[in-house]
């Protein structure tokens, strides 16, 4: 029943598709399979700014 219910899950999510997000780049990856599976100006160098306030506060 557990393994339905994944199966279930998985099915629903495939269907759904990728989300179109109002990022200017995101990278959407597998970790286990090492495989991309969204990306939008993936290499575009961007810097977060919750970093960037802590140094130079």
């Amino acid at each position: 029943m557990l393994r339905l219910s994944f199966v279930i899950a998985f099915v629903l999510i495939v269907l759904a598709g990728v989300p179109a997000w109002p990022a200017p780049a995101y990278v959407l990856v597998d970790v286990e399979a090492g495989a991309v599976l969204a990306a939008n100006d993936g290499d575009r160098l961007l810097y977060p700014a919750s970093v960037t306030k802590l140094m130079t506060a």
